[in-house]
């Protein structure tokens, strides 16, 4: 039961790092659009 708990833990945490990649990756883009606004 444990060890179920822990793959699913761990499959969950996975996800996490994927969408947190993907969010970092849109600021990137946001923030070099609001540089390309500052110097407009």
């Amino acid at each position: 039961m444990g060890g179920r708990r822990c793959a699913v833990g761990g499959r969950r945490s996975a996800v996490g790092s994927r969408q947190s990649a993907v969010g970092s990756r849109q600021s990137a883009v946001g923030s070099r659009q609001s540089a390309v606004g500052s110097r407009r």
